[in-house]
């Protein structure tokens, strides 16, 4: 390479301005110019370095950036017990991504102790399919004609092996079975 622009047909130039150069560079195209490198048809030096010689190489960098795909995370969650009670909640997470799934929060819409976000201890490893159970405070009573399912909805949070934040929404058929025979509106208590 030489410092500077030359009309000479057997370089390339690079421009300064365009390459974030300090100076117009102009380089040797081939090998048949080698030997003119470090002088014009009349003499004169055009470039000081030396010439370019075969053991040395110009280097392309490009700089990767890794993109990773996550595949989506199912949710579902299937739980019984009686009205104003304690209830219990099977919770199931499929992970089919190469990475285990941590910090884990559910979200759910129709029990107000889950409405807020209730941290889970678990963490789901990469390519499993996991089911665990968890204590709900109280179970809702349902009103009048609506049979005996509370359907949830709302979503898991989590982190892909402690680095990004993802969320999954639960599955449509998630729900919990209230086993109460009807809802008056009455207490029991009010008759005593």
């Amino acid at each position: 390479m030489a410092i500077g622009k030359t009309d000479d047909s057997r370089f390339v130039v690079l421009s300064g301005d365009r390459y974030s150069l300090p100076h117009d560079i102009s380089i040797v195209k081939g090998s048949a110019s080698l030997s003119s490198f470090s002088y014009t048809s009349n003499k004169k030096i055009i470039g000081s370095h030396g010439g370019l010689f075969p053991e040395e190489v110009v280097v392309g960098v490009s700089v990767l950036r890794k993109s990773i795909q996550r595949h989506p995370v199912l949710v579902f969650c299937l739980g019984e017990g009686k009205p104003k009670q304690l209830g219990e909640l099977e919770i199931t997470i499929d992970n089919p991504n190469s990475v285990p799934l941590t910090n884990l929060c559910l979200y759910i819409q129709e029990l107000p102790s889950f409405q807020e976000g209730k941290p889970l201890a678990q963490e789901i490893p990469a390519n499993q399919h996991c089911s665990f159970k968890i204590i709900i405070p109280e179970v809702q009573e349902l009103p009048p004609n609506q049979g005996n399912n509370l359907f949830l909805s709302g979503e898991l949070t989590f982190r892909f092996a402690c680095l990004e934040t993802a969320s999954a929404a639960l599955v449509a058929e998630s729900k919990i079975i209230v086993k109460q025979i009807f809802s008056s509106g009455f207490d029991i208590d009010e008759f005593l």
